[in-house]
């Protein structure tokens, strides 16, 4: 086979490999957005949650234990017992986020060719070709 026949064939079968990581990104894109839409929309309830839910609840707590101490203390307690309990809800949530790694298919599928790539071109010029 001519090397012009080759260089062509090579450089049409990089081009679908191309195309097909490009369309392989875009697919584990689209996923990655449903994900990540509905962890920033679990955030965004917990925190509405967070200020409607407890503030009531804060009030009614405050006005009990100032039965005990003084409603500037109760207050304050009830409040940094409340900001510690809202902080952990949301570092839950983000920790999901962190852990999911965008386009990591794609990535890998793109070093695995390149390896390949490699080790063909290697052994293809020890072979003489």
């Amino acid at each position: 086979m001519p090397v012009a026949q080759h260089l062509k064939a090579f450089l049409e079968s990089s081009s679908q490999l191309l195309g097909q990581h490009i369309a392989l990104a875009r697919l584990e894109l689209r996923e990655d957005a449903k994900v990540m839409a509905g962890q920033f929309a679990r955030i965004a309830v917990f925190a509405l949650l967070l200020i409607v839910g407890y503030g009531f609840l804060c009030a009614a707590v405050a006005m009990y234990l100032s039965r005990f101490m003084g409603a500037d203390v109760a207050t304050a307690l009830v409040g940094g017992v409340n900001i510690l309990a809202g902080v952990a809800g949301v570092n839950a949530a983000s920790r999901t986020l962190k852990e999911k790694a965008p386009l990591a298919e794609s990535l890998e599928q793109a070093e695995l060719t390149a390896r390949v790539l490699q080790r063909d071109g290697v052994q293809g010029d020890a072979r003489g070709r």
